[in-house]
């Protein structure tokens, strides 16, 4: 009888005690770190590995590893046991962003305690492959055999690419071309999606009174696919497609959003096929209704699942619902972060919109956003902060903590530029080119290499003792296409040398190649740089109907190089009236007074 009792109480301390230590467990959590120099300066002295997670807010694959892998007692102990980890949201920290952008999203970088990179893995994995790649990490270190993962993001190099031009922009679009789907369109054959309208542009740009039929063809077979990835419920497109079209991620992210209303707006200004403005106006439907802030800026992305979504209907069936069977579910979170690279892109979008269509609305959105980034985020010296907080983003359930730093970035700097460029040329407002100006020279004096040329991806600091500064292709791309044509808007030719030494420093093949399909911008640079601008200047006052009429009418001349603006006295010969020059490099035509020669005259160039 005693033995019985015994035993009934030895199960009942064993299941009390599997109970608290489950609830133990339950409570720990993996100690996450910031990216800083204390962070890898504890790694060393305490000699443990170090493990960054980082990803972005919107990402599903991102969500799986928070929610199932990062929550196993298992994982939280020998990460908290063995591991300094350090947890990056790549949209604060834009340059860390960059730098692991081959493994998006998330990208699981595995470092020595010295920050050398020793392993990585792209995406998610369940706690049990997890826990297998730690336990073999732990063993190496143990045994003394980490090795250096040969496919480590490479430093800045100390040497540039001196090749012509037209050598560069050979190699580059043929890395592009190699990889086009000729069936369905879309760079890859897996997955379909359009991260940038840069990927269409340098196909304007290559089939604009060019030869062969590819680059038209090509442009007309991608939009028709993303035609196909539209929510036409409440507007926008999904992040991407799997094997065909219509096979959505459902995902949305506001890149995606830009890329798709400015393709758009191209391919309804080739065509002039209605489709494709309908497919630019669910875009402005979607970012307007549920993407922007009450003071104009639009926020980051949203998740695919709906908050009371049940356990038996997938995101791509929720998608597949009505508006008020959708919101019987909830709606699917958003990330309310707004980011001024993500916002430069956006204002972009729209006033390619506005240039094609003619609606004003659309160019207000784009002013709206710009001219309050502007006043709240210009830093004195000229440069942009990337975000600021917000009660609105306190409120997120978020998968990893806002970094709010002030800091300049180049992709902020180089993006929101563009974007004051592509204003100056919509509106003739000089305030936004001189606002560009003071970007373009704030970048070159926070970011540019004196040695070799190209900006880094931030500003120095303590944590390049142990990871190395870099030179990112597509955001030095961005920037040395903000230098050139503020060469040509300021006729000042030190920004073209700053333009060609950028673009020298980031093209050397190993570089290159390594970015796989995402140089579309570095494409677009090289096609701007060697197939030369084609410029509008306006001369006469622009309080004359005049000469507002003869700028309304360059606008609206499609012409994928163009420089437009209100061209102060001086540089041409006076006229009784308003003219236009229409000039490239080479040629400049006589003044033209009226707009049917200013039609005939682009027609020629």
């Amino acid at each position: 009888m005693q033995q019985t009792i015994y035993r009934i109480r030895l199960k009942v301390l064993i299941l009390l005690t599997t109970v608290i230590l489950s609830y133990i467990n339950a409570q720990e959590s993996i100690h996450w770190r910031e990216w800083n120099a204390l962070s890898f300066a504890d790694a060393q002295k305490n000699n443990k590995l170090i493990f960054v997670d980082i990803g972005m807010e919107g990402c599903t694959a991102c969500r799986w590893m928070v929610e199932r892998t990062y929550t196993h007692p298992d994982v939280i102990h020998l990460i908290n046991e063995h591991f300094i980890a350090i947890q990056v949201d790549s949209e604060s920290r834009p340059d860390i962003g960059e730098r692991y952008s081959d493994w998006a999203w998330p990208a699981l970088i595995f470092m020595s305690p010295a920050g050398k990179q020793v392993h990585a893995i792209r995406g998610s994995r369940s706690p049990q492959n997890f826990i297998a790649v730690l336990e073999e990490l732990i063993k190496r270190q143990k045994n003394h055999q980490l090795i250096r993962d040969d496919n480590a993001p490479f430093p800045a190099p100390n040497e540039t690419n001196s090749s012509p031009l037209d050598v560069l922009k050979d190699q580059v679009l043929g890395q592009l071309d190699n990889i086009y789907d000729e069936t369905l369109g879309g760079w890859g054959s897996q997955q379909k999606s359009l991260y940038s309208y840069a990927q269409i542009y340098q196909l304007e740009l290559r089939g604009h009174r060019g030869t062969g039929p590819y680059p038209r063809r090509a442009l007309f077979q991608t939009i028709n696919g993303l035609l196909k990835q539209i929510d036409t419920v409440w507007g926008g497109v999904f992040v991407a497609s799997i094997n065909k079209w219509e096979n959505i991620v459902p995902e949305k992210r506001i890149s995606n959003q830009a890329a798709a209303m400015s393709a758009f707006a191209a391919a309804y200004w080739l065509s002039g096929d209605e489709k494709y403005l309908r497919g630019a106006r669910y875009v402005d439907k979607y970012m307007s209704g549920m993407m922007m802030d009450k003071n104009g800026t639009f926020y980051t992305s949203q998740e695919d699942v709906a908050t009371r979504l049940p356990v038996e209907m997938d995101a791509r069936a929720y998608y597949r619902l009505m508006d008020n069977e959708r919101r019987s579910y909830g709606i699917p979170p958003i990330d309310h972060s707004v980011y001024t690279h993500k916002n430069g892109e956006m204002i972009s979008a729209y006033v390619r919109l506005f240039e094609v269509s003619r609606q004003t609305a659309y160019l207000d959105k784009a002013r709206r956003a710009a001219d309050f980034l502007l006043k709240e985020r210009m830093q004195p010296p000229g440069w942009m902060l990337q975000t600021l907080p917000s009660s609105k983003v306190s409120k997120d359930n978020r998968m990893r903590k806002q970094v709010v730093q002030k800091r300049p970035y180049l992709k902020a700097q180089a993006y929101f530029a563009l974007a004051l460029i592509d204003l100056a040329r919509a509106t003739g407002d000089k305030p936004y080119l001189r606002d560009a100006r003071r970007l373009t020279d704030a970048m070159i004096d926070q970011f540019w290499d004196k040695t070799y040329g190209g900006f880094f991806a931030s500003v120095p600091d303590d944590v390049n003792r142990f990871v190395p500064l870099q030179k990112p292709v597509e955001d030095n791309a961005v920037a040395a296409l903000v230098l050139y044509q503020m060469s040509v808007y300021f006729h000042q030719p030190s920004y073209y040398q700053y333009a060609l030494k950028t673009i020298q420093a980031v093209s050397l093949p190993y570089m290159v190649k390594r970015e796989g399909r995402m140089v579309a911008h570095l494409a677009v640079a090289l096609e701007w740089m060697s197939k030369k601008y084609v410029e509008f200047s306006i001369t006469g006052s622009p309080d004359l109907a005049e000469t507002r009429a003869l700028f309304r009418t360059a606008s609206q001349i499609y012409e994928p190089r163009k420089i437009l603006h209100f061209q102060e006295e001086g540089r041409y010969p006076a006229q009784k009236r308003p003219a236009v020059f229409i000039c490239n490099p080479l040629f400049c035509t006589n003044p033209l007074f009226s707009s049917k020669a200013v039609i005939q005259q682009a027609a020629t160039f």
